[in-house]
């Protein structure tokens, strides 16, 4: 006499075996030995990319240091600066340019002569290069003045003139001429290579 087992709890235990070997896969095998080995093969991944792309910054070295070589010889000869590198040294010799500039639209002084050239000190937080100024008062007529001015204003190094005040002096009479000279008051600001304070 044969027994015959119930073929319909079959499925029922492979389905709680699949599920225990499922459970069992988990719990003793993939987070012990999978997911670290899954997790190294990505951090492989990641630091392969990373090379790559080092290793094409590194292949672009050359260029990038011809580059930047360009950049300096053309910042050493930027004549947007001030060539000095003292504050003190460039406020004599936007002086001396002032003068200078004087003397050649008038060499004979009748016309336009400087009265006052005074060094300004200025904080310089909010220029993002040092800037250094000085205070000139002229007594000019208007044609000289004029030119005094644009040259100023249009040489190199750059400079900007600003606080610009002109009053009208007396007027008086030189060999039966009248002359009618303006006192000008001005700025001239030049900047320095080195750097100021935050812009």
């Amino acid at each position: 006499m044969q027994l015959k087992l119930p073929t319909d709890g079959r499925p029922l235990a492979v389905g709680l075996l699949l599920a225990v070997l499922l459970v069992g896969y988990f719990l003793f095998v993939h987070w012990w030995f999978v997911a670290p080995q899954l997790d190294i093969a990505h951090q492989m991944t990641d630091l392969r990319e990373q090379q790559q792309r080092f290793a094409a910054v590194v292949a672009q070295k050359a260029d990038i240091q011809k580059r930047l070589d360009a950049v300096r010889a053309y910042e050493e000869n930027n004549q947007a600066f001030l060539p000095e590198v003292d504050p003190a040294a460039a406020s004599a010799s936007l002086i001396q340019r002032v003068t200078d500039v004087i003397k050649k639209h008038d060499p004979d002084g009748k016309r336009c002569s400087a009265q006052q050239s005074t060094p300004m000190q200025r904080p310089t937080g909010g220029e993002p290069y040092l800037k250094v100024s000085v205070r000139i008062r002229l007594s000019c007529d208007m044609e000289p003045l004029a030119a005094v001015l644009y040259e100023l204003e249009q040489g190199k190094p750059f400079l900007f003139v600003d606080e610009l005040m002109l009053y009208q002096q007396a007027s008086f009479y030189r060999r039966g001429k009248q002359s009618s000279k303006l006192d000008a008051q001005f700025t001239v600001s030049g900047y320095l290579r080195q750097r100021g304070g935050k812009a």
